[in-house]
């Protein structure tokens, strides 16, 4: 049990890592609005985070006949 929680929770950080880097990239070439692709004073997307956590947040709401 406690492997496989590990597994959940490290695929978890490592997409949302991905994620994140991905929209910074995005948003620093323009494609993305530019906010997102700022750095915070930790050096880290926080912009992007937050978006990936809100879209992640209100997915699950629209049933999984329209996710698909």
């Amino acid at each position: 049990m406690a492997s496989l929680l590990a597994l959940i929770l490290t695929s978890l950080i490592g997409n949302i890592t991905a994620l994140s880097r991905l929209f910074y990239a995005l948003g620093r070439d323009g494609v993305l609005p530019s906010s997102l692709g700022e750095l915070n004073r930790h050096g880290v997307p926080g912009k992007a985070i937050g978006l990936i956590a809100l879209v992640s947040a209100l997915v699950p709401f629209l049933g999984r006949t329209s996710i698909g």
